[in-house]
């Protein structure tokens, strides 16, 4: 989203945080969780603002700033709104249900935010399906990479078979949210990769071979 102005968080302790997230705590993030598995448009997701302008000011025109919006609790083909408030029609994500769900997320700006809507700008935003339809890794929307769970970290991630970042193939690995440590860790995945590759087999591949072997018998 454009921006006509930075936003004026009303902490203004935020106004140089590249990242907030706006929840009224664990039981509303639980909330929105449960909303969203059961097929409903939560109705009050978790919404994560990203400030970019804030580290990169020269990624807008000056005196303006730019803002993204992240949403982890959002269905896939939605059944119904959690609030009641908006028709989901057919559970396929259209223009106008997607506006709808929009508004929703935006308007939890308001309460926190000094200048909010006036410095709001021009916007694009993507359904989970779009995301899938932009990119077939995105399964459903998902942009970290499959679950994260303690069954599919460490070395267990992606596969118990492809752990550590290794794969059949000798001296092929593999790095990127599918792997340890996950999603939302910039590259960390790449330089564990790097390292292992500048010195060659050490604790990190005799830990994963071992964790391999524990792998429960097929039936």
């Amino acid at each position: 989203m454009a921006l006509k102005a930075p936003l004026r968080w009303r902490d203004s302790r935020l106004n140089r945080v590249p990242i907030v997230h706006l929840s009224d705590g664990v039981g509303s993030v639980a909330l929105a969780c449960a909303q969203a598995a059961a097929g409903l448009l939560p109705a009050a997701p978790t919404v994560v603002v990203g400030q970019p302008t804030v580290v990169d000011p020269s990624r807008a025109p000056e005196g303006a700033a730019v803002m993204w919006i992240q949403l982890q609790q959002v269905p896939y083909a939605p059944s119904g709104d959690a609030a009641g408030e908006i028709d989901v029609g057919g559970g396929t994500w259209t223009a106008a249900l997607q506006t709808a769900f929009t508004e929703r997320v935006v308007s939890a700006l308001e309460p926190h935010v000094e200048n909010w809507p006036e410095v709001r700008g021009a916007s694009a935003a993507l359904s989970p399906a779009e995301l899938e339809r932009r990119n077939p890794n995105l399964v459903r929307g998902d942009i970290y990479a499959g679950d994260c769970e303690l069954g599919q970290t460490f070395f267990w991630r992606p596969l118990p078979s492809y752990g550590a970042h290794v794969t059949p193939v000798r001296g092929l690995y593999q790095c990127g949210a599918s792997t340890f440590p996950g999603p939302g860790l910039n590259a960390a995945s790449g330089r564990i990769v790097a390292l292992r590759i500048l010195g060659g087999d050490g604790q990190l591949a005799r830990a994963a071979q071992l964790l391999r072997g524990l792998r429960p018998a097929r039936a």
